[in-house]
């Protein structure tokens, strides 16, 4: 935002939020079309920049330029996680009244549900295997069936909060769960791939349409802004 020439230095600064909304913002890039917009298989840098306006987690990574944006604020999740003194337990207590793009709430079973499918559909998964069971789900072969997985018992929900049981120590659990692989999905997701049909999401966008060449993107009529921090409208 600084540039100088042989007159002077020019800074360059933004307009606020309220005094422009709305248009089309068109971005060009030598990069070809992704493969896939599942959040499960999508383990891909210029794809989760996508999926971090569309979808969300527990947590998310501060929208802010600089070393700032490295900072963990609670996303989905009302708050950071309780952690036991053991360090195989974390709580997180949940936000009420998000709803996805379609409609339909965002339940607590979700969360489980979106893990299950990323062990068992990319090797990207395995970054959460220290999660009870979580073994059980990822597949010995990544070219045979994705075994059946079952999670009940390692990432519990109730009507509040999401406790997730480790077998081992994972300090960096928190780190993880703001990533595009532990997003959640409504519970009655298909386990196999989705390619380029998106899943219902959270964010201030939604996938509007998706070609060869293009992805295009339009606002989500069901977002409503809960965290400038997490999420901000846009």
């Amino acid at each position: 935002s600084l540039a100088g020439d042989d007159e002077g230095l020019w800074v360059a600064v933004g307009a606020s939020a309220t005094e422009h909304r709305g248009g089309t913002l068109r971005l060009s890039s030598p990069l070809p079309t992704p493969v896939s917009l599942d959040p499960a298989v999508a383990y891909d840098t210029d794809v989760w920049k996508i999926l971090t306006i569309t979808n969300d987690g527990l947590l998310a990574y501060r929208k802010v330029g600089g070393p700032d944006g490295a900072m963990l604020v609670p996303d989905l999740a009302s708050a950071l996680s309780d952690v036991s003194a053991d360090g195989l337990t974390y709580r997180f207590p949940l936000r009420e009244g998000i709803r996805y793009s379609n409609g339909e709430p965002v339940r607590p079973e979700d969360f489980r549900r979106g893990i299950e499918r990323s062990l068992g559909l990319h090797p990207a998964g395995s970054l959460l295997s220290a999660i009870e069971d979580a073994g059980a789900c990822i597949p010995v072969d990544p070219e045979a069936s994705t075994p059946d997985c079952d999670l009940q018992d390692s990432i519990v929900v109730d009507e509040e909060a999401v406790t997730f049981h480790l077998a081992t120590r994972d300090p960096e659990l928190p780190l993880k769960l703001a990533m595009p692989f532990a997003f959640p999905v409504p519970a009655d997701t298909p386990t196999e791939y989705q390619g380029m049909d998106p899943v219902p999401s959270t964010g201030p966008y939604v996938v509007a349409e998706t070609g060869t060449k293009f992805i295009e993107l339009a606002r989500n009529p069901e977002f409503r802004e809960w965290s400038a921090a997490a999420q901000p409208d846009g």
